[in-house]
């Protein structure tokens, strides 16, 4: 069998455009050309595409999953060369990482910090992000690594074809509230005002999941764990944040966690596209993978 990759933009503009006219004119070719070209689809493929009952455009079920598979097709490609692109203007060696907005201030400087010496004094281009945003960004070779928080159902989620990952660190992620002399301002198992993450933010569902039986007023709500804090520290209400960013804060009496059956745990990951991989890249993640096996 013998397909054409034109055919993967024929069927995809047929659904944009509604009518066999509209995208022979988007495809710049005449409406018997483009009559044609699917007729001869169909001959190849030995089944129907189109349903020709129809007087709308109506694929049949088998023309369905070929459309679902040429956009498929489609974004692989666009994602190919967004990353070639981006390789061929990278006129430098900086290794470009993208991090969780809330792991820059407090994870960062330690995870560099801890890094062989060789390591510490490469040159690093640093961008803060959410989740999905550092996803993109890694499909599309605008960096190298993302570093985020992550669980095993977001690593399953990754195709292990295209993208490497390590585990950096695991984290416990505690409830906090002001301390008034001696005790919280607020009581967890009371009524309470929250300090809640936003939509785009992935610790937002394990919070939610944690809050479900407890009495509480979504008062704030942000993307990053350290605007959190500072709303915390201020007094407006209990925030869920990692231990490692507000650990000097609960030792110096400033805050409280509330007990442990209202924590959680999750993880730090640092993520690689591995089909952007020049030669500072995989040094980079070899040396890394080593270090973190000998700890």
């Amino acid at each position: 069998m013998n397909l054409e990759i034109r055919w993967v933009e024929d069927l995809i503009a047929l659904e944009t455009e509604g009518s066999i006219s509209k995208a022979a004119e988007s495809r710049y070719v005449s409406q018997s050309s483009f009559t044609r070209r699917m007729q001869h689809l169909e001959e190849v493929l030995g089944f129907a595409v189109l349903n020709r009952e129809s007087k709308t455009v109506s694929f049949t079920d088998a023309g369905k999953v070929l459309l679902k598979t040429s956009k498929s097709i489609r974004s692989q490609l666009n994602n190919t060369l967004d990353l070639l692109h981006a390789q061929q203007q990278d006129k430098h060696d900086g290794i470009k990482i993208c991090i969780s907005h809330s792991l820059l201030a407090h994870f960062f400087p330690k995870f560099i910090g801890a890094l062989p010496a060789q390591m510490q004094g490469l040159h690093y281009e640093i961008s803060s992000v959410n989740l999905w945003e550092g996803l993109k960004k890694l499909m599309q070779g605008a960096c190298h690594f993302l570093i985020c928080y992550g669980d095993e159902d977001l690593i399953r989620s990754l195709n292990p074809e295209i993208l490497a990952h390590l585990k950096l660190q695991e984290i416990q992620v505690v409830p906090v509230s002001l301390n008034e002399g001696d005790t919280p301002k607020y009581n967890i198992s009371k009524h309470f005002p929250l300090l809640a993450y936003g939509r785009e933010t992935f610790l937002k569902s394990f919070v939610d999941e944690k809050i479900k039986s407890l009495n509480y007023k979504k008062l704030y709500e942000a993307d990053n764990a350290q605007d959190l804090r500072e709303l915390a520290l201020q007094g407006l209400g209990i925030a869920w944040l990692p231990y490692s960013l507000v650990e000097k804060d609960i030792l110096d009496g400033r805050l409280t966690q509330f007990d442990a059956q209202y924590r959680f745990n999750n993880h730090i990951y640092i993520i690689k596209n591995k089909m952007n991989d020049p030669e500072n890249v995989n040094e980079f993640w070899d040396q890394l993978r080593q270090t973190i096996q000998t700890r």
